[in-house]
């Protein structure tokens, strides 16, 4: 008689196997989608995960920066919340290629990044949507 394994017993998921920090720390690159239609663009953004503490590090530098001059941020709700995003956003970006803006090639920078993202939600969302998925910066 073949035994069985007793489908009661607990299983254990031993959570120190699944590092995300480690995964979001090496970071990914995302092609970038045109939203309009789907289709990859040629252009890729390299990205730091949420996880990451660099990331959370890079959120702060901006938050900080944002706080030391109140007087200089929009007043506006809806101006705010983009630029939250566009932020968020920029924090996880490390480099990109094929990027530009007004048939001028832009050269990364974190200001660039928030900018850019500020002025093209869009490029944010896809970002901020590629961060939050951990699979993004798994390594097979």
């Amino acid at each position: 008689m073949t035994e069985t394994p007793d489908e009661t017993a607990p299983v254990l998921l031993d959570l120190e196997t699944i590092d995300l920090e480690a995964d979001a720390e090496r970071g990914a690159t995302m092609p970038v989608v045109n939203p309009r239609t789907g289709a990859r663009t040629g252009a890729t953004v390299t990205l730091l995960g949420q996880e990451a503490a660099s990331y959370r590090a890079n959120l702060r530098k901006l938050r900080d920066a944002a706080a030391a001059y109140p007087e200089r941020e929009p007043t506006d709700e809806d101006t705010r919340m983009l630029l939250a995003r566009a932020r968020q956003a920029g924090a996880a970006i490390t480099g990109w290629t094929g990027i530009g803006y007004g048939k001028q090639a832009v050269e990364f920078s974190r200001e660039a990044a928030v900018e850019l993202c500020f002025k093209r939600p869009w490029l944010a969302d896809q970002i901020l949507a590629f961060i939050t998925a951990p699979g993004n910066f798994a390594r097979g």
